[in-house]
């Protein structure tokens, strides 16, 4: 089953398309987030605790929906 977000991940703002909903950020987030990848490789990198391990996942999850 498709996880869908009625507003931005990123803004908070609705997200109209059903496209934009299962991917979680409006076109003009989605398009910030890739361009700006950085941060999330840098946390992806560091060595992670158990704690911190649910939160990378995460992030892996929601930049894979994104690219």
């Amino acid at each position: 089953m498709i996880q869908t977000t009625t507003a931005c991940i990123r803004c908070g703002r609705p997200l109209k398309s059903i496209e934009s909903q299962q991917r979680g950020y409006g076109p003009t987030c989605a398009r910030k987030v890739k361009e700006a990848p950085d941060l999330i490789d840098l946390l992806l990198a560091q060595t992670a605790t158990q704690d911190d391990q649910n939160f990378m996942d995460e992030l892996k999850e929601r930049r894979q929906r994104v690219i």
